[in-house]
């Protein structure tokens, strides 16, 4: 993971167009899709009653996979773990040290005055962010070329700076729609014999603008990807022909897997810490992630406004709703 104290520069020691410049615009739309990324990931879960602001817990959560919660005489503390002993499951016991953002540290036990976070079963960060962010900017890249190779223009080459300053004015006078001779000694010689005075130079490619499509879709995949992934199914806005509709709605289900992993580790981890650090701290599904407890939602069918919702196990063993007219 990478953050702007990685990037030891000044803006104005680089030079425009230098290979320097475009390392770091690259650096730095890496860094734009990642943290476009890693507000949608931070943005799955509302706390209550959260005695900090919820990055300070996320961003450890997301970025490394564990943070440590804990209680001294100053309050409630969140911030890296440091300790020297491990049980028989590679898992942290005893004294151990935090130490928050702004550098303070306090020590205590662990399980008694410390509570050990983690960002899922097996305690690791997103490393998918940081692996479609890279895609993202290939893929801006990518597209940036095909936008500047799409160019129509072609270069014209000139025997001599006679000419090329003749050429050039003339491409003064086309843009302000002006029409004018250009006097030139030698021309009779070189239509006479196999030269030219002007020979064009065409470095663009103009006819490979359908590519553009092509990485505007691969775009599409990896964004639909990440948050199907996370949450979000989009699969139903690229069907292909090969694929049916009940392989789609599978993606449904599928992105419920990870988001539940993340949200019930939060809520056995504050379950742990409000039992030992004396807080009141829920957490559930933002409003954007609410879908994922809505089957309604999820499988996207629609409902009226203020329609009720009887439970279908309900309806369907209600004897009432059987139609037998046409029983043989």
């Amino acid at each position: 993971m990478f953050f702007m104290s990685d990037y030891n520069f000044s803006l104005f020691d680089l030079k425009p167009g230098s290979k320097k410049e475009t390392e770091i615009i690259n650096m730095l739309r890496k860094r734009a899709n990642f943290i476009e990324l890693y507000e949608i990931v931070m943005a799955m879960f509302d706390y209550e009653n959260l005695p900090f602001r919820k990055e300070f817990i996320e961003e450890l959560l997301l970025i490394y996979g564990n943070a440590a919660v804990g209680r001294d005489d100053n309050g409630l503390h969140v911030g890296y773990l440091s300790y020297n002993e491990l049980d028989e499951n590679n898992m942290p016991i005893g004294k151990a040290t935090i130490t928050t953002r702004h550098g303070y540290q306090m020590t205590g036990e662990i399980d008694t005055d410390i509570c050990l976070f983690f960002n899922n079963e097996i305690r690791l960060p997103e490393l998918k962010l940081e692996l479609y962010a890279d895609m993202f900017s290939e893929a801006d890249i990518s597209i940036r070329s095909i936008i500047k190779k799409a160019r129509l223009l072609p270069i014209p080459l000139t025997r001599d700076s006679k000419v090329k300053e003749a050429i050039n004015e003339a491409f003064k006078d086309i843009d302000n729609g002006f029409i004018k001779a250009i006097g030139y000694d030698a021309i009779m010689d070189d239509f006479a014999g196999d030269g030219d005075p002007v020979t064009m130079l065409h470095l663009t490619e103009p006819e490979h603008t359908d590519k553009l499509q092509y990485m505007s879709k691969f775009y599409d995949d990896m964004l639909r990807r990440v948050l199907t992934f996370y949450g979000h199914p989009l699969s139903s806005a690229s069907k292909m022909a090969q694929v049916t509709s009940a392989e789609l709605e599978g993606y449904t289900t599928y992105s419920r897997i990870y988001p539940d992993v993340m949200l019930k580790q939060r809520q056995d981890n504050w379950k742990h810490a409000n039992e030992i650090l004396n807080t009141n701290v829920t957490v559930d599904y933002s409003r954007a992630w609410e879908h994922l407890k809505n089957d309604i939602i999820l499988n996207n069918e629609e409902v009226a406004n203020n329609e009720v919702i009887e439970n279908v196990d309900d309806a369907a063993s209600d004897p009432g709703d059987t139609d037998t007219s046409d029983a043989q």
